[in-house]
């Protein structure tokens, strides 16, 4: 695709073509993604198969304080540089833009992303928490653990900017990030740094999905946990190969051409994810028993909150979003205006 188009002329440099051609150079080469995307998928693999407290557990005991702790101080080394201060006007001033329909639903969908991800994630790595444990608590503290560490990677992205835009996706990762760093050995320490967290941060998540994957073969086909691994692994490697061809050849340049990682992406992202959530919204909502949904949730204050926000905010968000994504607000768009 044409990465070089919608850049912000804020951040353009002589050396934008050259990142841009790098970048298109890399996705144009199956032979190293093939080979990246295998070694990923054997270390994912070789995690979980070793059980979940010893693979699992202890690959988050060491890697979540330690992204944390990094992060933080990314965050103050960027601070303190001497080069001119960026303009938190930028960043911390309300945008009219938050009153645009697409913002809202963009914003809606992210949220049931995240939650039809977290939730099965949450759910049967619960089976592993001891029955005394408070879940209300323990919850609000991850949450909370978890808004930081978001706020504190905005603040290293927007630092790192200098307060303009760095893109997005793959735009951000590639062109972006790249082109952002300073000059010298400073910039080689603090690349090392970012693009360490991203590569620890994605490998962390995909064990924990794939732990996801594994604990419903174990309890399904009653499959030992490394036989439910290496065949979960294997046939997430596959997909991921076949969508290796939606980034090589002239194809891949073309953004009007519709691949198969696109068709993934819709398929999971767009309409998976804001399914199940509903369908989990439903399931806790309706099907579980008043008596057991108080009792789990316990005498804390705020359960009339939470079964309200339950029953009306979070359905009528997750089918809004399922519409979207089946194209019906662009249809009636087309047809109003």
């Amino acid at each position: 695709r044409d990465y070089a188009g919608d850049w912000s002329s804020d951040v353009c440099s002589s050396d934008l073509p050259a990142l841009v051609n790098n970048y298109q150079e890399l996705v144009g080469e199956p032979e190293r993604g093939l080979a990246w995307h295998t070694l990923f998928m054997v270390v994912t693999c070789v995690v979980v198969s070793r059980g979940f407290r010893s693979g699992v557990e202890r690959l988050a005991m060491r890697v979540l304080p330690a992204s944390m702790l990094v992060v933080s101080l990314l965050t103050l080394v960027l601070l303190l540089r001497d080069d001119p201060p960026p303009d938190w006007q930028a960043l911390l001033a309300p945008k009219t833009s938050l009153l645009a329909l697409d913002l809202w639903l963009t914003a809606i969908r992210e949220a049931f992303i995240t939650a039809g991800l977290g939730l099965g994630a949450m759910m049967t790595l619960g089976a592993y928490l001891p029955s005394d444990l408070r879940l209300l608590p323990t919850a609000g503290i991850v949450i909370m653990l978890d808004v930081i560490f978001g706020v504190l990677t905005t603040m290293v992205l927007f630092l790192l900017g200098g307060g303009a835009s760095t893109g997005t996706g793959f735009d951000l990762v590639f062109v972006g990030l790249p082109q952002a760093l300073p000059a010298g050995l400073s910039g080689v320490l603090i690349g090392t740094l970012v693009y360490g967290l991203l590569v620890v941060m994605s490998l962390t998540s995909a064990v924990v999905l794939l732990e996801v994957v594994t604990r419903f073969a174990m309890e399904r086909w009653r499959h030992t946990r490394i036989d439910a691994a290496t065949t979960s692994a294997a046939v997430i490697w596959a997909l991921g190969v076949a969508c290796l061809w939606s980034f090589s050849g002239p194809a891949s340049l073309d953004a009007e051409q519709f691949s198969l990682f696109d068709a993934l992406i819709v398929a999971t992202a767009q309409l998976a994810a804001p399914v199940s959530a509903l369908a989990v919204c439903v399931f806790a909502g309706r099907m579980i028993p008043p008596d057991l949904r108080r009792a789990v949730f316990g005498q804390a204050r705020g359960y009339s909150v939470w079964a309200a926000l339950l029953r009306y905010p979070a359905r009528v968000g997750a089918v809004v979003i399922v519409l979207d994504a089946i194209g019906v607000f662009k249809a009636i768009r087309a047809l109003w205006f």
